[in-house]
């Protein structure tokens, strides 16, 4: 078995496109036929796991990211890449 990218490079390859609301990245940087459990919810409720993962992986990326909220939840958070001219 191949062993697959790492979080913060799938995350940057899914937002070369352009920006993309938080949901959408997720769906994105977990593709389901690679992660199949990635969207379960926990046992106790709250978030799916891959989530959590994925918002440290923003918070850490922070300097190279754009992300902004335009309202409450996944829907309304959009992020994208910092342009290297900047």
């Amino acid at each position: 078995m191949s062993k697959l990218p790492k979080l913060k490079d799938r995350i940057r390859t899914a937002l070369s496109d352009g920006e993309i609301n938080y949901a959408d990245l997720a769906i994105k940087v977990f593709p389901d036929e690679k992660y199949p459990k990635a969207f379960r919810y926990q046992a106790n409720g709250g978030p799916p796991g891959c989530y959590m993962a994925l918002s440290r992986a923003l918070r850490e990326m922070r300097e190279e990211l754009y992300d902004h909220h335009l309202g409450p939840g996944p829907g309304h958070r959009h992020i994208r890449l910092r342009s290297v001219d900047q």
